[in-house]
């Protein structure tokens, strides 16, 4: 059997942007800087998502499709360990032209519908992300000699090949255009993981090991008995508070990656044993970044739902929804068994 192991967050928001760029092009306008979410905007963005989803089947002709979903209810677990993992998603929503709450809602209607009426086994655990289910499902679906395709934008996936069996077709941008089936060497993937314990993940504001060692010169005029290892547990809060209070960063935020590293001629244990912050953020890295960070009883959960999760056939419901929302190109005896 081959399974596909579906990026469910960017078939929705790429679609939701692209949906939202059609109307400003078509000359909707913004109404408190959101641009209206009208029932014909719902329908547009839930139409072009379910349509995608459809198309995965056939596209790569697998028995079994698996969504892995985000879900941020409770805050994702790496913020246990990361205070500041992905804390700017909020502001650059905020900021946005797009009704995200209302986006939300549509997300997860789609989300619901493919659960009750559909045979696609949608992985969706609060405070798990998409990355948490694609890496425990290849480990363990490739232990049962199942083949794995993996099928999204994120890089990270790539850890996911070190599996037998495990391809990953990555597209190309968040637009949705076509992609291709990534070859790398396991020297290859073994130096992306080096670049994201050392270098860190700007996107979701992983920092890099040198982050947070050193305080800037404006607060160590404010604080100049302070030491960056004492408040280092803290790190994160205190930047925002001095940032807002004085408008600069309480830090210096140098920039350090893999490259850096190499040139450097340091080994691992050399460069983290200059400073006893560089250790304390690559064990960081290590727990939020990498997927053997995942802690037990996330793997546990996200195993356990892949199992149980009801094979349904397409039912009358299904088909009823299509109509409600207008999306009558939509056939759900043809697309979504």
């Amino acid at each position: 059997m081959t399974t596909l192991i579906a990026d469910l967050s960017p078939i929705m928001y790429s679609n939701l942007f692209s949906v939202t760029s059609e109307l400003i092009r078509n000359g909707a306008k913004e109404v408190n800087g959101k641009i209206p979410y009208t029932q014909e905007y719902e329908n547009m963005v839930i139409f072009k998502i379910l349509e995608e989803i459809a198309q995965l089947k056939p596209k790569f002709g697998v028995q079994e499709i698996v969504l892995a979903s985000d879900n941020s209810k409770g805050g994702y677990w790496r913020k246990d360990f990361w205070s500041g993992y992905k804390f700017k998603r909020a502001s650059e929503r905020a900021e946005s032209n797009i009704d995200w709450e209302k986006a939300f809602v549509t997300f997860e209607k789609i989300k619901d519908t493919i659960q009750d009426n559909t045979s696609f086994k949608l992985i969706d655990i609060p405070r798990v992300e998409g990355d948490d289910v694609a890496f425990v499902l290849s480990e363990y679906l490739s232990a049962q000699g199942t083949k794995v395709i993996l099928h999204s934008l994120d890089h990270d996936w790539v850890y996911n090949l070190r599996h037998t069996g495990v391809s990953y077709y990555r597209t190309r941008k968040a637009q949705r255009k076509d992609g291709e089936f990534v070859d790398l060497t396991p020297g290859e993937i073994l130096e992306m993981e080096m670049d994201h314990l050392i270098g860190g993940d700007p996107g979701d504001y992983i920092k890099n090991v040198k982050a947070y060692s050193k305080f800037s010169p404006e607060f160590k005029t404010q604080y100049p008995n302070r030491t960056e290892i004492e408040v280092w547990e803290k790190r994160h809060e205190l930047d925002c508070m001095f940032t807002e209070k004085f408008g600069v960063s309480a830090y210096k935020h140098p920039r350090y990656g893999y490259k850096m590293f190499l040139k450097s001629k340091h080994s691992v244990v050399s460069l983290l044993a200059e400073n006893e912050i560089y250790k304390k953020n690559y064990e960081i890295n290590k727990k939020v970044a990498m997927p053997e960070g995942i802690p037990l009883e996330i793997k546990e959960q996200i195993t356990t739902q892949y199992e149980n999760a009801p094979c349904v056939r397409v039912n009358k419901e299904l088909q009823k929804f299509f109509m409600t929302h207008g999306l009558f190109e939509l056939n759900s005896n043809i697309l979504f068994y």
